[in-house]
């Protein structure tokens, strides 16, 4: 139950947070973008800002391009949704972790 709870939250806050940089991307500063699909860097969701219009998207600046021609910004909008996403991850991996030690001591117990 807490595994399965645990991954539905995750789902449901990247869900929001994708739609969330779809807004982004789809209005007024949209022209701001290298490109309008969001990106993962640093195990974050984020956009691909052109660097000249950086100033255009408030937010946490994640990466560069190796170029220096885009960087990477996660928006102030999506910022305490990545962070309540990372916080669902981390609950994920501890109730897998924890699936994943009754199951083997239930085979320890079968086997022997």
């Amino acid at each position: 139950a807490e595994l399965s709870s645990a991954r539905t939250r995750a789902s449901t806050l990247l869900a929001s947070i994708r739609k969330e940089l779809a807004a982004i991307a789809q209005g007024p500063k949209g022209d701001a973008l290298a490109e309008r699909t969001p990106v993962v860097r640093g195990n974050r969701l984020c956009l691909a800002v052109k660097a000249g219009q950086r100033s255009r998207i408030k937010g946490a600046q994640l990466d560069e391009s190796a170029s220096g021609q885009t960087v990477f910004v996660e928006p102030r909008e999506v910022q305490d949704l990545g962070a309540k996403l990372a916080q669902a991850e981390r609950d994920e991996k501890r109730a897998l972790a924890a699936v994943l030690k009754k199951l083997s001591a239930a085979v320890g117990a079968a086997a022997g």
